[in-house]
This record gives structure tokens, sequence and C-alpha cells, in this order.
């Protein structure tokens, strides 16, 4: 009798370690289709799709990411100001830069998009204790653009993607709303 509860133990360790080792490899290839992009004290994450031939361009406390169909601005907490060029190609202001630390919901980000004629297609926003996450998607003609914030201690990092309309996924926009952080 003591033999055979020494085999099932067994069983069953080997049967948790072969789940916790399925789970470990369905977790990296889950990360294999993000690439973090990491500047000043700040992170998050772009789909590979997105990041595979774009020219990057770091900035103090700021990274634009481009090619022929995407635009990408990382906007960390301590940016005082972004290259103008950069910022005529979002139809955005070093006004609206300035105050990238006072916006505190989903319908103020509405001041950074691009262009207003197009419609919202959704909004999300999450609340812990120690962080709020929001994230406003707006389309238009050909186009959508997606903003996602990260506020901690009365600060944000902000994302602005402009993409090819349908491209960017309800999946992905949560993946990357998730993975936003600085220090």
């Amino acid at each position: 009798m003591e033999q055979k509860k020494c085999d099932y133990q067994k069983i069953f360790i080997y049967f948790m370690l072969f789940v916790f080792v399925i789970a470990i490899v369905i977790g990296t290839i889950d990360n294999s289709k993000y690439e973090p992009i990491i500047f000043g004290d700040s992170s998050f994450l772009l789909p590979k799709r997105i990041t595979e031939g774009m020219n990057r361009s770091d900035g103090e406390d700021y990274v634009f990411i481009q090619n022929d169909d995407y635009l990408v601005l990382g906007i960390g907490p301590d940016c005082a100001d972004v290259d103008d060029d950069i910022l005529e190609q979002f139809n955005n202001s070093s006004e609206d830069i300035d105050n990238a630390n006072s916006i505190r919901t989903g319908m103020e980000l509405m001041k950074l998009l691009r262009d207003t004629d197009g419609v919202i297609v959704d909004t999300g926003r999450t609340d812990k204790p120690s962080y709020h996450s929001f994230f406003v998607q707006f389309r238009s003609d050909g186009w959508e653009e997606v903003i996602l914030a990260y506020r901690a201690d009365d600060k944000n990092l902000i994302e602005i993607i402009i993409a090819p309309e349908n491209d960017i996924s309800d999946k992905e926009i949560i993946k990357m709303l998730g993975c936003m952080r600085f220090d």
C-alpha cells in the first residue's frame, strides 16, 4: 500500500512538472510576437510585425518609430518637448505634450488625435490601486489611431500608434496596454 502511494505521488509530480513546462512554452510563444520598446525609464510593447523595418529616433524621454505604413510615438512621463517635425506628423503641438501628464481619462486622450473626422471604435479603462491605464481607438478613412496611456504617481506614459485601417486587433491593444510601465 505504501508503494502505491509513493507511485501516485511521483506521477502527480511528473504531471505538474509537465504542466509547468507547457505553460512556460506557451508564455514564450506569446511574448515572441511582441518587441519591447525601451526609452528613458519607460517601456511598452509593439507587435513585431509593426516594428520590422521601422526607423527609430530617440529623444529626451520620447521615442518615434516610423515606416511606410505606421507612425508610433511614445511619450514618457518626464518628456518636456518633442521635435516639431515629429509633432507635425501627429498634428500635435508642444502644448499638447506639456499637458500630457494632466490627462486622466480616455476621453481626454482625444486631445492628442491627429484628426477628428472619423469615429471612436473603442475605449477602455483599467483601475488598479497603484495605477490606471486607458485607451481610445479612433478610425477614419483608410487609417486608425490608437492612443494608450498608463498613469501612476500623477504622471503618464502615452503611446500613439497610427496604422492602416483594421490593422490593430483588440487582443493586441489589451496586450500593449497591459505592458506599459515606467520607473
